[in-house]
């Protein structure tokens, strides 16, 4: 019988066997007993620190957003609130003839308004 290179590398090996599974058992049982519970105050610069770059980016995003966010509704509140005119009034500056330019636009959206209600 041909013996295969595996089997002749195994063959040659056997005698280290031994040696190698009580050194991969020190191995495992050193890392079973480093695996304690992480807390909180370990974790959090875990993660921030390496990606500092990018959460700084995040932030600066962030504060960009909440600037334009406050800058348009300071103006929205700045500028006098109309009531909303229901759709008769529409209806009423709509002219007579029929004529689809802007008045038909209104009467549009007031019948867009008057669906979502």
């Amino acid at each position: 019988m041909k013996h295969t290179p595996r089997r002749w590398l195994l063959n040659r090996h056997r005698p280290a066997e031994p040696a190698l599974d009580s050194l991969r058992q020190a191995v495992l049982a050193a890392a079973r007993s480093e695996t304690e519970p992480v807390s909180w105050a370990a974790l959090l610069p875990a993660l921030f620190r390496p990606h500092r770059r990018v959460w700084t980016a995040l932030l600066a995003a962030w504060l960009c957003l909440a600037g334009l966010h406050l800058a348009v509704r300071t103006s929205d509140l700045a500028a006098p609130r109309k009531a909303h005119q229901p759709r008769a009034t529409l209806a009423a500056h709509a002219p007579a003839h029929g004529d689809a330019g802007a008045h038909g636009f209104l009467d549009h959206q007031a019948q867009l308004h008057a669906l979502l209600r």
